[in-house]
């Protein structure tokens, strides 16, 4: 669902020229930072209180992590897995899903931005990215189910499916050649109602 979105509104200021990576980005800043600040400080003043001196260490590596949207990357280091007990001890673990899509929306605009101007087609882009991440997951399913779980390159597809029905339903991008002619055969209804679909699946 983020990942058609985020496209949608990116494709049409695009389409405008009125897409700034400034205001894109402050704008994601001004949307998370201040629940993501309030909860970090709310968790470090409860560890202070009633966590060891190691613990509350732990702690503190970790709320670095999450303020840098890095928790999943804290995760794979220092756990054994989304349902180890460890985990217990780790709050912000839950943090790790938003760290995911911040770093997979460091890249994406400058990816559309790149495409447009040199009117490359960006669903054949998309689409390869999503084939090659899917891989990905396939195989280190099989060989690290921790990073399989936890890392951007695996979960990139999940975020690129929104981003590739955002592309085929959009207009503006179908008529200046950015996607395939397939764009003007989909309803835009149908698209909608399979993001809904996806998002069903994932409960």
């Amino acid at each position: 669902m983020s990942g058609y979105l985020i496209s949608t509104i990116i494709f049409r200021s695009l389409e405008k020229e009125s897409f700034s990576f400034l205001d894109f980005y402050a704008r994601r800043i001004r949307r998370i930072f201040p629940a993501l600040a309030f909860l970090l400080l709310g968790v470090i003043l409860l560890g202070s209180l009633f966590l060891t001196p190691e613990e509350f260490k732990n702690l503190g590596k970790q709320t670095i992590y999450g303020f840098a949207f890095g928790e999943n990357i804290f995760l794979i280091r220092h756990s054994g897995g989304y349902w180890d007990t460890a985990t217990e001890m780790k709050p912000l673990m839950h943090l790790w899903t938003l760290a995911v899509e911040e770093q997979y929306y460091i890249f994406y605009p400058l990816l559309c931005w790149i495409l447009w101007k040199v009117k490359k087609r960006v669903l054949p882009v998309l689409c390869v990215l999503w084939l090659v991440s899917f891989g990905f997951d396939l195989y280190q399913s099989q060989t690290s189910s921790i990073v399989a779980f936890f890392s951007l390159h695996t979960r990139f597809w999940e975020l690129c499916t929104g981003c590739i029905l955002a592309a085929l339903v959009n207009p503006s991008i179908s008529s200046k050649g950015l996607v395939q002619p397939i764009a003007s055969k989909l309803r835009e209804e149908r698209a909608r109602e399979l993001v809904w679909g996806g998002v069903k699946l994932s409960y």
